[in-house]
């Protein structure tokens, strides 16, 4: 049972790999709502990290997923680029955006 997934760019989804969470990097657009509605689809996934790069293009899908209170959880994260990542760890990112250290 995979409790967690991640849509984001190669090094996020690598290092999220890296500790046991399967996912996907998307090519563009249709790639990132492709893989958003499949794991809203499986109800075995409860909480789904999208880096802010894939949640700016997914933005009225998330805010209507939100919106309908199902699982599920969506929380963005700084991509590797992120202004917010400010050379700190990507755990200690993870841990400030969600409260939890994984």
């Amino acid at each position: 049972m995979n409790l967690f997934y991640c849509i984001g760019d190669q090094d996020t989804v690598a290092g999220f790999k890296l500790a046991g969470v399967n996912g996907f990097i998307p090519a563009g657009y249709e790639d990132a709502i492709d893989a958003f509605n499949k794991v809203l689809g499986n109800f075995s996934i409860l909480i789904l990290l999208l880096t802010e790069e894939v949640a700016f293009s997914l933005g009225n899908q998330i805010i209507e997923h939100r919106l309908s209170g199902k699982n599920p959880m969506i929380v963005e994260i700084p991509d590797r680029l992120s202004g917010d990542f400010k050379g700190g760890s990507l755990m200690d990112s993870i841990k400030k955006a969600i409260g939890i250290s994984l």
